[in-house]
């Protein structure tokens, strides 16, 4: 008969492989880790866009960044350029986008940040969380892809918000 997972001494085979962690060097320390560097770019990004401050959000931003938005609204696609998210939020609805950021993480090319979403316009609004992850060059952000949890709802949002009202 076998033993139960989790209980008693490792296999034979993997006898040694895996130490302590004070045996290990301290690999694996208590506490915060430093901050990534891409890390602080996206952080640098989101903290520009809530204060408002073009010059900081171009300094951690491409001019050309590309945008991916999936879906089929009119917000789906491929934009480019610096702002051009909010700036076609705004187009379509009138409305301005707000961004709650939840976690961000960071490897060596990428960035990953999760949020809650918000579009607040004249008569209604939608709330969604999205995943996004951005690739990080050189210290700018460069391309993005957008990955909103509740596609359905964002894509019948912004097709309802992008037609002219019937009166």
């Amino acid at each position: 008969m076998g033993r139960a997972q989790g209980r008693g001494p490792l296999p034979r085979p993997f006898a040694g492989l895996v130490k302590p962690v004070e045996a290990s060097g301290g690999l694996v320390k208590r506490g915060r880790m430093p901050m990534h560097p891409n890390e602080k770019v996206l952080r640098a990004a989101l903290d520009a866009i809530a204060r408002g401050d073009r010059d900081a959000f171009a300094r951690v931003v491409a001019e050309d960044v590309i945008v991916h938005f999936p879906g089929r609204s009119p917000l789906s696609g491929e934009l480019r350029g610096r702002g051009v998210l909010a700036a076609r939020i705004a187009e379509l609805t009138g409305g301005s986008l707000k961004i709650e950021p939840h976690d961000v993480l960071a490897s060596d090319d990428h960035a990953v940040g999760i949020y809650l979403m918000r579009v607040d316009c004249p008569g209604k609004s939608i709330e969604w969380r999205q995943v996004n992850v951005y690739h990080i060059r050189a210290g700018k952000i460069v391309e993005v892809w957008q990955n909103p949890f509740e596609q359905d709802a964002v894509d019948e949002f912004f097709s309802q918000a992008s037609r002219p009202s019937r009166d």
